[in-house]
């Protein structure tokens, strides 16, 4: 699990919170952080998409908030987003959901098996594999060798020595796309930048509806 949180920790809003009355300072500060911190998650999931050939819906479960709740004993309120793996304690996802297509092989290979009319020989393609696209800017990558199963939803390898023995192809998941540096950097840069105006706007909110107007 990687985290982005965001605190009261914010210098433009010092004043305001000042000439609010505590309940409604808390209010406005938790009403705003969570607004902010929704607005962050929905451009993390579009900077993810952005650089990486991955479904949207394949990104969106895996980044969650935490919502802001205020500590009285810290006299803070915080939110956390957060991107988790898809299996707990594996930090890899089946490269399929990169646009995988199966590769059929030019070249050609003469084979002799057996099936239950006896041995036959057949020509069968040779040299191809799994075309993937992992960044957007990157093109397609071939993984020679590897093929689509499991109905559509694998990628697969065989394992050196020439058995039968296959090992799923992965890379990496949501939460290391979540760390890039610069989209974490981005992200939070667009977090800081909303955070004051979005206060402002719930601030005269509830001054408004608490004042009666």
């Amino acid at each position: 699990m990687v985290a982005i949180s965001i605190k009261t920790n914010f210098p433009q809003i010092g004043t305001q919170l000042k000439a609010l009355g505590d309940d409604i300072a808390t209010k406005a500060v938790i009403s705003a952080i969570n607004k902010t911190i929704a607005q962050g998650r929905t451009a993390m999931i579009r900077a993810i998409t952005d650089e990486f050939a991955i479904k949207a819906g394949d990104v969106r479960p895996q980044i969650l908030i935490t919502r802001a709740r205020f500590i009285k004993r810290a006299q803070e309120a915080s939110a956390t987003l957060e991107a988790f793996g898809r299996r707990r304690g594996r930090r890899a996802r089946n490269v399929i959901l990169f646009a995988a297509k199966q590769i059929i092989g030019k070249q050609r290979k003469r084979v002799r098996f057996k099936t239950a009319r006896g041995w036959i020989t057949k020509d069968v393609p040779i040299g191809g594999g799994v075309s993937v696209l992992i960044k957007r800017a990157g093109g397609r990558k071939l993984i020679a060798g590897a093929f689509i199963a499991n109905k559509g939803r694998t990628v697969f390898i065989r394992k050196p020595g020439g058995g039968r023995a296959i090992s799923p192809v992965e890379t990496i998941d949501v939460p290391q796309m979540f760390n890039t540096r610069r989209l974490n950097e981005q992200v939070r840069q667009i977090i800081e930048q909303r955070f004051p105006r979005i206060f402002e706007s719930e601030a005269r909110y509830f001054v408004s509806k608490f004042s009666g107007r």
